[in-house]
């Protein structure tokens, strides 16, 4: 079926330069390419006129775009005229021709007219414009021949008019319906299948070999179409349509193919019959399109008006019922229910199906009226207002209105009547809940204990309750009737009250305030005051109700305890809720942790204790452990330990004792007296004694230090170490006599311990020249990665029968520094000679070489004994040697980490060293790179 799109605003220009100059390039293809389907000996002018599409063009083109549009029509114009061998006599004149029909055409289309063919009116216009460019073009033609040597005959002229005429009732229409086709979808289907009829009965009535003499047969089945779809698809197939039927005719076929054969016709003749064949066809469809198009939108419009009155029947807050007189039946002659919306069903209290076909007597019960509800007689008044009952709900309550239903307003529901049902007892209703709401409200005013007084828009006090004259003395006879800000009750001044009744609290929380008024009998009360404003249904306000809670007696005790707590006295003070969080701190207490009371509120106790003491004193939580030392009274004094805010620590001797009122218990109450002093003078004093100790214990090393170094330098030294060491090369060489074999051990031995002592001299000879800047460094780049790798084989012996793990990590790039490759080795060989000698089997040793922003680090880690905290400063001191290491008996002179020290501090680096018993020792050097990071 055809699907209609809603009305809309007429279009603009929709096309572009490129679709204008694609429109007008078509027309000349289309143009030329009729070269080649005319008969040689017939004239092209009168077998088809592209016109309608440069009509079209300039019709959906900005008309500031006209003239250069107009300059490609002539162009165009030219060409085609020349590729038919006109003379250049006539030339210019179908040059203007053509143009003057395009201006001419898009002018009476452009011209008062929505583009759309909406209207009879806008077909007319239509084919007004293309009469009247068919029109020029037989002028055209016309003065042409005037200008040629032969006269154009009528059938010329017939046929330029006509030609023209169906170019623009034809082309043009499909060029300006087509951008604004609806999005509605067409069933492809039936398209195809149309087309393919109209097709068939085209090849059938007017191809070659027709069978049947119907030569309108295609115009029927084309006018079908019109019916079945929108007014741009039959528009584009009337075109196709035309352009085929020509085609044809060109060949000798087509409408008047027969009498062209029998010779009863001439070409031009044949032409002027066949366009006036296609414009009948366009004045028979497009007519017809138009006229389904409004049938369909005047179809649109009912329903969519019936939807939206059914819309507001059935939405309305009035209840409404639509009723008939019956004809027939038991009811005949009475008033029957049609249709009812769902307010009428509230009130009935009925569902739509059961309410739907019986009598309304049978529905409302009316007093006095009887024949108007009955049979609908109303006396000549077209309404009848009264009041009546529904019969399901007794005691219920009805306004109802009858008016008379014409047939005309709507021939579906029938002549009959409208009742309209207000129910009124729904308000009495409403008046009874608001009468018992208003005595609830004066029954809490008046039983409330706190000042009620209620004023109206302007201030006025309008109502007090008993208790205002209870707290405040005050009789309500001197209060009415004046200005809230006039009276001893009021919450604050005139500015204040009168800013809220003029912009009251948008939130609709009310304004909460403090103040202190006078009593009657002189006496000064503190109130808390809530004032707020109660809106009228326009949100204006109505009303202000103000309420003051007396507070003299708490606020008295509470600056009793302000006072107390800001009294300066060197008790701390320290109250907490049951949960154990700060609720106050008096000037004492503040004192100590360094922050106001204010500051501390709400944070738990535990956060100014030590943790510490905490954990071992009450493992179950301080609040359990407060109540098991207190047990209902004040606990033993302890020492504990206070943490102020600043991290500042105290020793006080605290208490702790429950606080309770007659509900129940309140918290908890520390009570603290600062010992620190007292506690500093006893840890100073055992301070004192730990570093005299530790004093005695250094100087007993040092002296044990001093003591081995002599004894090396007295028993070693002294010896003629390569004197030692010559001869037994010479005795283990055979040099004069061979030695037993039982010797070799022994000379093994000898030529070890002559090395060791040569490797301590060494040491000692390198260390004095390190720091007396005696030894010189061979400073040059060199790559980190060989001088770890020739230290770790270097090690090998070390590693000689044991069960050690010892690992590499280092980067696949180069790590390089500036330094002296020997020293370095030998500071890296020193590192891992005590990594292994101190780690015990199945342990493991790691080194670790990267990069570092600037810096190249040397990291070598074992899992050994480790170095504790207080001797971690003094490994890298002389022949300094752990207690460990010495009651281990693990052999060494205390001079390795020295050494390394000395050696990268001479590299302008620095040593780390991270250490626990029992847990390993790292050592980090950390050396200038000598290239930025490549990373």
């Amino acid at each position: 079926m055809l699907v209609v799109a809603p009305e809309s605003a007429p279009p603009g220009p929709r096309l572009g330069w490129r679709g204008a100059l694609g429109v007008l390039a078509a027309a000349l293809v289309a143009d030329l390419a009729l070269l080649l389907l005319a008969p040689a000996d017939a004239e092209t002018g009168v077998w088809w006129s592209v016109v309608g599409l440069q009509v079209g063009a300039l019709l959906e083109s900005p008309r500031r775009r006209w003239p250069a549009l107009l300059l490609v029509v002539a162009a165009t114009g030219a060409v085609s005229l020349l590729a038919r061998g006109t003379d250049p006599t006539t030339l210019s004149v179908g040059v203007l021709v053509v143009v003057v029909q395009a201006v001419l055409g898009a002018a009476l289309l452009a011209h008062g007219t929505t583009r759309l063919l909406r209207t009879p009116g806008d077909v007319a216009r239509l084919a007004g414009a293309a009469l009247a460019v068919g029109a020029v073009a037989a002028a055209g033609l016309g003065l042409a021949a005037g200008l040629g040597s032969a006269p154009a005959g009528a059938a010329q002229l017939v046929g330029a008019l006509t030609a023209a005429a169906v170019s623009v009732a034809v082309l043009t229409t499909p060029v300006v319906l087509l951008p604004q086709r609806s999005a509605a979808p067409h069933p492809w289907a039936l398209l195809g299948a149309h087309a393919l009829l109209v097709g068939l009965g085209v090849w059938l009535t007017l191809g070659p070999d027709p069978v049947a003499p119907l030569p309108f047969l295609s115009l029927a089945l084309l006018g079908l179409g019109a019916f079945l779809f929108d007014l741009a698809v039959t528009s584009l197939e009337l075109a196709v349509l035309s352009g085929v039927v020509v085609a044809l005719a060109a060949r000798g076929n087509g409408p008047v193919g027969d009498m062209l054969a029998a010779g009863d016709l001439t070409w031009v003749e044949a032409a002027a019959w066949t366009q006036a064949y296609c414009l009948a066809g366009a004045l028979v469809v497009l007519p017809l399109g138009v006229a389904v198009r409004q049938q369909q939108r005047l179809r649109q419009r009912v329903d969519a008006e019936e939807s939206q009155q059914r819309l507001t029947f059935e939405h309305s807050t009035v209840g409404m019922l639509l009723v008939s007189r019956a004809t027939e039946g038991e009811a005949a002659g009475r008033l029957v229910v049609d249709d009812l919306n769902s307010a009428a069903a509230g009130a009935l209290g009925l569902d739509r199906a059961t309410a739907v076909g019986r009598q309304v007597l049978e529905l409302l019960a009316v007093q006095g009226a009887t024949p108007v509800i009955r049979d609908g007689l109303l006396d000549g008044e077209p309404v009848w207002r009264g009041r009546c009952s529904v019969v399901a709900r007794p005691g219920s309550l009805l306004d109802v209105v009858v008016a008379s239903r014409s047939a005309g307003e709507n021939p579906r529901l029938g002549e009959g009547f409208t009742l309209q049902l207000v129910d009124i007892g729904l308000e009495a209703a409403a008046a009874e809940r608001a009468d018992r709401a208003r005595q609830l409200t004066e029954a809490t005013i008046d039983t409330a204990g706190c000042v009620i007084v209620v004023t109206d828009e302007r201030g006025l006090v309008l109502r007090v309750n008993a208790a205002t004259e209870q707290i405040t003395g005050h009789l309500p006879t001197s209060l009415l009737g004046r200005p809230i800000w006039e009276t001893p009750v009021s919450p604050s001044g005139r500015a204040d009250l009168e800013s809220l009744l003029a912009w009251p609290n948008r939130s609709g929380l009310p304004v909460v305030r403090e103040s202190t008024i006078r009593a009657a009998d002189g006496r000064e009360l503190r109130l808390i005051w809530s004032s707020n404003v109660v809106a009228a249904h326009d949100g204006q306000p109505a009303y202000c109700v103000i309420t003051g809670v007396d507070v003299s007696a708490e606020r008295a005790s509470t600056t009793l305890v302000t006072h107390l707590m800001q009294a300066s006295i060197a008790t701390a003070l320290v109250g907490t809720d049951p949960q154990g969080n700060v609720s106050v701190l008096n000037s004492g207490a503040e004192r100590l942790l360094g922050l106001t009371s204010d500051a501390a509120a709400g944070r738990p106790v535990t956060a100014f204790l030590d943790p510490a003491e905490v954990e071992q004193r009450c493992p179950g939580g301080f609040v359990a452990c407060a109540a098991a030392m207190a047990a209902g009274s004040e606990s033993e004094t302890q020492d504990w330990t206070w943490v102020g805010d600043d991290g500042t620590r105290h020793v006080v001797a605290m208490t702790v004792s429950p606080t309770a009122d007659a509900t129940g218990r309140l918290g908890y109450l520390l009570v603290a007296q600062d010992v620190t002093e007292r506690q500093a003078g006893h840890a100073a004093l055992a301070a004192a004694l730990d570093k005299e100790r530790a004093a005695v214990e250094q100087l007993r090393s040092l002296d044990r230090a001093r003591d081995e170094l002599v004894s090396t330098v007295s028993h070693e030294l002294r010896t003629p170490v390569t004197s030692i060491l010559g001869y037994t090369e010479l005795l283990r060489e055979g040099a004069i006599v061979p030695p037993d074999p039982a010797q070799v051990p022994l000379l093994d031995t000898i030529t070890r311990g002559s090395h060791r002592l040569i490797d301590i001299c060494n040491d000692l000879l390198l260390l004095s020249g390190l720091e007396a800047g005696a030894i010189s460094l061979t400073m040059q780049p060199l790559d980190l990665r060989e001088t770890v790798r020739t230290a770790v084989e270097g090690s090998e012996p070390l590693l000689a029968g044991r069960h050690l793990q010892v690992e590499v990590e280092q980067p696949e790039h180069p790590v390089e520094v500036r330094g002296d490759a020997h020293q370095l080795e030998r500071a890296v060989a020193n590192l891992l000679g005590n990594a292994v000698k101190f780690t015990s089997d199945g342990g493991r040793v790691v080194v670790t070489l990267a990069r570092e922003g600037t810096e190249a680090l040397v990291a070598v880690s074992d899992t050994g004994i480790g170095i504790p905290l207080a001797d971690q400063e003094a490994v890298f001191t002389r022949f300094f040697r752990t207690d460990e290491a010495q009651h281990q008996a693990i052999p060494g002179t205390g001079l390795g980490l020295s050494i390394v020290a000395d050696i990268v501090h001479a590299h302008q680096g620095r040593v780390e060293l991270e250490s626990a018993p029992g847990s390993g020792t790292t050592v980090l050097v950390r050396l200038p790179a000598d290239h930025p990071d490549p990373a």
